[in-house]
């Protein structure tokens, strides 16, 4: 499925929920829907705030899920990698992509997921 015009990110404060103030995060994603959106949960493994039942919601509320590509390989802990397998081999990831927002996560990604093809 190709990325179209009407898909919108989303991303949830990493450890702080009370950062959202009173927002519902699923209900957050049904209004997106009702005006048109697709929303796309940035890395919802790495929302170790949610429980599982938490994530299944958002997803049953319509979102698709982004995961990063380094959760799987550990780079941001074991409690995300094991997230992270939990919710792929439930099949509940639409998108990867990554952080790549320095040079750790460039060598991250050299050193360990490149170097396995």
């Amino acid at each position: 499925m190709p990325w179209e015009g009407n898909h919108i990110l989303v991303e949830l404060p990493m450890h702080e929920p009370a950062q959202m103030g009173g927002l519902v995060p699923a209900n957050e994603i049904r209004y997106l829907i009702e005006d048109g959106y697709q929303p796309v949960v940035a890395h919802p493994e790495r929302y170790t705030f949610l429980g599982m039942d938490d994530i299944r919601t958002l997803k049953d509320a319509g979102a698709e899920f982004q995961r990063n590509l380094g959760s799987l390989e550990g780079l941001y802990g074991e409690r995300v990698s094991i997230r992270a397998r939990e919710m792929d081999s439930a099949g509940m990831f639409d998108w990867v992509g990554t952080d790549l927002h320095n040079y750790r996560y460039a060598d991250f990604f050299e050193n360990h997921v490149f170097s396995k093809r």
